[in-house]
């Protein structure tokens, strides 16, 4: 497995599949000058978290605590991981961040995260075949078909609405 890299936009930058581990874009950076290969906003730390953090090293711990929580329970953290597994195998990963502390952000965080969910992941995957789940909703398709045929089928539907709101 590859190995993930931190550096910061406003640095020299380390080769490898770049990625944006901020839910805001950087001041001052124009996108093609990043060459990102993705933008993970969905595990960024929430603006609550961010704001009650706000870069102080004395509330880093807490920080890291209440980040990992977050993580755990992000449902986008799965297919992050999912795409992580897929640039590890191919190569060194590159977590870009824009917070001015090298010692103390998020993508410290991130970094040390990825390979140990990863590791319990392996662990923990059936040998079997995947047991057949509920059947999936109907898709939006055929929920838009639904609706225009409903719509057909009262033609006067629209009038009705129409008057109601003159009156």
């Amino acid at each position: 497995m590859a190995v993930i890299e931190v550096s910061r936009v406003y640095e020299e930058i380390a080769a490898g599949r770049r990625i944006l581990v901020d839910r805001l874009w950087p001041r001052g950076k124009r996108k093609e000058d990043l060459e990102l290969t993705d933008w993970a906003k969905a595990v960024a730390p929430s603006t609550e978290l961010r704001r009650t953090f706000a870069h102080d090293p004395e509330t880093f711990p807490r920080f890291r605590e209440a980040y990992l929580e977050e993580l755990n329970a992000n449902p986008a953290a799965a297919d992050f991981l999912e795409q992580m597994a897929i640039y590890l195998a191919d190569g060194p990963v590159v977590f870009l961040y824009a917070a001015k502390s090298r010692e103390y952000n998020h993508a410290l965080v991130l970094r040390d995260w990825v390979p140990s969910r990863q590791e319990e992941a392996a662990g923990a995957k059936p040998a079997g075949p995947k047991p057949a789940g509920p059947k999936p909703p109907a898709s939006q398709k055929n929920n838009r078909e639904f609706q225009k045929n409903k719509t057909k089928a009262d033609p006067n539907q629209k009038c009705i609405k129409a008057r109601r709101f003159l009156l």
